[in-house]
């Protein structure tokens, strides 16, 4: 069932709407877009992926860093977004502060839409969105109740002290009807003297050979979206909802 209550402070660092395909396109297809962006973002800007590979000789282990470019990204400041075209897919990310659900998948519908352009033939393999909150939990007297913020914390091994300092707590959900798995993780970070920030990071998506329509992918990426707001609602208590009202 999904939750869908809407929060006037939503904590959400940054959102993603992201699209793989299986058949690779060349960087020249990817740069060819230069000139069909969308009014408002920046000139393309290469990216790359780093590689490091070890390898044992004469006893030594030696590394060997590669590099290699994988595609582009450019920025609309004034809005929020960034738009990454790598040559398997598009990522398309929307920075705080967030707005609407609607004006985010509007945007990534319009530069998925000036991707496909370059691609002729093409088969999408995965789906995905994911959002990455971050709550500052205030100190009570020196110390934090997580257990006063958030459903499923952590717990201390028994015979040890209750209280903890740092966690990271990584979940997988499948869906079966949907072919879905929610990857569900939780991490509490360095904080001053006043709170602590926890990372409440949700990826739900699919992946599989997708033979669908237009209409039927976004629809999908609206179950998607549905499965991440009953994931973050539930992560979270009422005392929590409290400070994001």
């Amino acid at each position: 069932m999904e939750i869908n209550e809407h929060f006037e402070h939503a904590p959400i660092k940054e959102a993603i709407i992201d699209l793989r395909i299986n058949s690779n396109i060349t960087i020249e297809q990817i740069y060819s877009l230069k000139n069909s962006l969308p009014v408002g973002y920046s000139e393309l800007e290469p990216t790359f992926r780093q590689e490091m590979q070890l390898a044992f000789k004469d006893g030594v282990i030696e590394t060997e860093e590669q590099r290699s470019q994988q595609g582009f990204r450019s920025d609309n400041k004034e809005k929020g977004f960034v738009a990454q075209f790598h040559q398997n897919g598009i990522t398309v990310s929307k920075l705080a502060p967030y707005a609407e659900w609607s004006d985010f998948k509007h945007e990534a519908i319009m530069l998925w839409e000036t991707y496909k352009n370059v691609l002729g033939r093409f088969e999408l393999s995965r789906i995905a969105v994911r959002y990455i909150n971050e709550i500052h939990i205030p100190f009570t007297n020196g110390q934090i109740d997580f257990d006063q913020y958030l459903t499923n914390c952590p717990k201390a091994p028994k015979g040890m002290p209750d209280m903890l300092v740092n966690f990271l707590s990584r979940i997988a959900v499948p869906y079966d009807g949907l072919d879905t798995l929610a990857l569900i993780t939780l991490s509490s970070g360095d904080g001053d003297k006043d709170f602590i920030p926890l990372t409440l990071d949700i990826d739900v998506s699919r992946n599989q050979k997708l033979d669908l329509s237009e209409k039927e992918i976004w629809l999908l990426f609206d179950e998607l979206r549905s499965i991440k707001n009953t994931a973050f609602s539930g992560s979270i208590t009422e005392t929590t909802k409290a400070l994001i009202r």
